[in-house]
Order: C-alpha cells, then structure tokens, then sequence
C-alpha cells in the first residue's frame, strides 16, 4: 500500500482532473454517472460528495463503488493522476487506510495503480464481506494514516478520518449493476523494497520536482489539513 507522493500531488496540483460528461443519475446519497461516449470511459458509482472534488487542476478522491463480477465492492479512488507520478506515489509511502461500517470492525484497504489511477479496495479474502456490508449500511468512516516508505519516524501528514451517511445503497448498486463496466479484478497491491524511496525521489526529481518525496510531502501537510477540516493529533 504505497500511497505518500499521491496526496502532495494532490496538494500541488500537478494533473488536470477529468469529470465524466453525460447521464448523471442520483440515487440516495450515491451518483451512478456514465460519459457520453462509453468508449471514452466506464460508468461509475461514487458517493455523491467527493472527498476531494476535481477542480483546480488536482485528481479527485472520491468513495466508489467497484464491479469485480461477484462482487460489488467499495472502493476510494485517487483519479486523472499523471501515470508516471502514480508509479512514483505507490513507492514512496505506506498508508494504512480504512472503513468503517456502521461504527463497526475496521475493514483494511490495500493500494494499487490502474491507469492514471490509485485505488485503494478490501483485500481478497474480506471483499465479500466489505460488499456486503455496504449494501445496508447507513454511515461509513473512512480513515487515511501515511508514512514515508522505510522511515521510523511519525507520519508526515496528520491522521485524517471522515464519516458519511449512506442512503439507497441497494438501489444505486442495482443501477450501477445495469449499466455497469466489465468486471475487473481487484487492483494488485504494489510491492515495496527497501530502495523505493530512493527511486522515487529520483523519478520525481527527473518530473520536475526537485526536492523529491520530503519537500512535495512537507506541502502535502497543510493541505491535507485543509482538506479534511482536521489539524494533527494530539
């Protein structure tokens, strides 16, 4: 789960985010949106208030929901990230990040690029379990925590967490059903050794930015801050 250098991009605002134009439907609390040109782009299913929004020429973060054919499983997807950057993210940082159901057992996440993006889904052996329990729930945590790849010292980007309501779930999932892309497996998580750290900053200095993985995360810390509404933990 290597995510650290995706949310400085974030923060930065290296990519031009894409919004799908064409049928929108809103359902519940959720939005089943497909482009004009169904070639273009997949159908998705996402919560309709996005964790970060795509605007200002950042990626979006947003709370969706993934087809993996015998399931329909929950899933937070970082989007529209330039490839080579999102190579670079999924090197530099480990993030623990979870769900929450209902205030109930927190359900791991684990990483992985596809495309120009990160998304981050239950393991294998809890996917049915996860997709199960989003067919009812009525609120979800989601809860964010990173650290730099081989370090021992604190997270350089404060513990975020935010809590949804969640309404028509079912309903939404039945439309996405419907007109729902091709089944896709599970994003494979990246794998981490100890030089990636040292690659990143190498292929992020060679992007543009010359102070490699600590300078971009040190301007990730306040906009995340931002972001969530949440400063640093006591």
């Amino acid at each position: 789960m290597k995510w650290g250098v995706v949310l400085a991009a974030l923060a930065i605002g290296t990519a031009a985010a894409q919004t799908l134009s064409g049928k929108t439907e809103e359902i519940g609390s959720w939005v089943v949106a497909c482009p004009a040109d169904a070639k273009s782009a997949p159908c998705r299913m996402r919560y309709q208030k996005w964790i970060v929004p795509p605007q200002n020429g950042r990626p979006s973060v947003g709370l969706e929901v993934r087809n993996t054919g015998a399931q329909m499983v929950p899933q937070l997807a970082v989007r529209d990230l330039p490839a080579p950057l999102a190579v670079a993210a999924m090197m530099a940082g480990t993030p623990t990040m979870e769900l929450r159901f209902d205030g109930g057992q927190k359900l791991a996440l684990s990483c992985g690029s596809e495309g120009d993006a990160v998304l981050c889904v239950p393991e294998p052996g809890a996917a049915a379990d996860a997709a199960a329990q989003l067919q009812t729930a009525r609120s979800v945590e989601v809860r964010v925590h990173v650290t730099l790849a081989g370090g021992d010292g604190p997270s350089p980007i404060p513990d975020q967490t935010r809590s949804f309501d969640l309404s028509r779930t079912a309903a939404a999932i039945d439309r996405f059903r419907a007109v729902a892309p091709e089944a896709a497996p599970l994003p494979t998580q990246a794998s981490q050794g100890s030089d990636m750290r040292s690659m990143a900053d190498k292929m992020l200095k060679a992007m543009g930015f010359p102070g490699g993985v600590n300078d971009i995360l040190q301007k990730a810390m306040d906009w995340m801050q931002s972001m969530m509404g949440r400063g640093p933990k006591s």
